[in-house]
């Protein structure tokens, strides 16, 4: 059996549960959002962003408990946003709307809209490149491309599986990012690994929501970012 057996997660990657909330109001004292996230959970220190995909959960259920109305539930959602810049994550989060349950969709974007925030500014200092429901979505996208069920694909596929989970090429084009990830794309039927799709968009990823701008002058796609390499300077 998998943990948690009951209750329903806040967050896909970790294992809190909606019930850890109601506890840590009724038992635990807790009368915010930031108290949750931070001193009862700890997630805000153990992955930031998801920290943050969390709040609609976290607010909702802490609503209930404690009888907060909508003005109260978007101030605790703002000062938890606030808290969360303290942990690393961009400025730019402060100006997000107020989030609900659910509002996210199941597809991947390589930068933020009005809609989806699942591959943004804030999303480059999760600890992993992609959330569970990304991978989910590059999944399936995948599966429908690989006609033999052998988990591999063919290079011409490669742009209209991206196109089918709505990721906007660069403009410099992808020919150093399929290069980077071993991929010959000089051959259109080359066979290409799920892997090797999954190496292409992180790098991608990288590359469009570095410190939350698009990079200037040459890529170099195979040097970590100093902040990344769990190093110092």
């Amino acid at each position: 059996a998998q943990y948690p057996a009951l209750g329903q997660r806040i967050h896909p990657l970790y294992p809190f549960v909606d019930a850890e909330v109601r506890y840590a109001v009724q038992y635990e004292y807790a009368l915010s959002a930031v108290d949750v996230i931070a001193r009862r959970m700890r997630l805000a220190f153990l992955d930031a962003q998801a920290a943050r995909e969390s709040l609609p959960k976290v607010i909702e259920i802490m609503a209930a408990e404690l009888k907060w109305d909508d003005k109260r539930k978007k101030e605790e959602h703002g000062k938890a946003l606030r808290f969360l810049t303290t942990m690393g994550l961009p400025d730019s989060i402060l100006s997000e709307p107020t989030a609900t349950k659910g509002s996210r969709n199941g597809y991947v974007n390589m930068q933020t809209t009005s809609d989806l925030n699942f591959l943004d500014p804030a999303s480059y200092y999760r600890r992993g490149v992609f959330s569970a429901e990304e991978i989910g979505a590059i999944l399936a996208a995948f599966s429908e491309f690989d006609v033999h069920g052998d988990g591999h694909i063919e290079v011409k596929d490669i742009q209209p599986l991206f196109s089918a989970i709505n990721v906007p090429l660069p403009a410099e084009g992808i020919d150093a990012y399929l290069n980077a990830a071993s991929i010959d794309h000089q051959n259109p039927g080359s066979s290409v690994e799920v892997e090797q799709i999954f190496d292409v968009l992180g790098d991608i990823k990288e590359a469009v929501n570095a410190k939350g701008r698009k990079p200037k002058g040459e890529l170099n796609l195979n040097q970590i970012p100093t902040h990344r390499s769990g190093g110092g300077v």
